[in-house]
């Protein structure tokens, strides 16, 4: 390399010699200055650790609650379009229900005609 090199305008520059690249070192932390990977602390799994122990306390706690705050709300606030459309979805399971029986039987009649006494005493 030389002593100048040459610039936009043509005119010769000089090279700073001294300069030295930076450190290539992980940052500080800024809460305690020391040059650690960055993440969560042992302290902080701990706490976090802790906070999900007492949410599932509290949920276990709560759970056989819930039907019968279910019903107190439903007492205060009735829902008749939730209501009415799980009517609704509860018939069209029982028609479908009544539809497979009936369709089982029928395919299953045949079956059951040639196996006689035997299929009976196996089943």
């Amino acid at each position: 390399m030389s002593a100048s090199e040459t610039g936009d305008g043509g005119r010769a520059e000089p090279i700073d010699v001294d300069y030295e690249p930076a450190e290539r070192v992980p940052p500080r932390s800024r809460y305690t200055g020391s040059r650690r990977a960055a993440g969560v602390s042992p302290g902080s799994a701990l706490v976090l650790a802790a906070c999900a122990a007492v949410a599932g306390a509290a949920g276990g706690a709560l759970a056989p609650r819930l039907a019968s705050v279910d019903a107190a709300l439903d007492r205060l606030v009735p829902q008749p379009e939730v209501n009415a459309a799980a009517a609704q979805t509860q018939a069209a399971d029982q028609a479908l229900n009544e539809r497979l029986t009936r369709m089982e039987a029928f395919i299953g009649a045949p079956l059951a005609a040639t196996a006689g006494a035997e299929g009976a005493a196996i089943g």
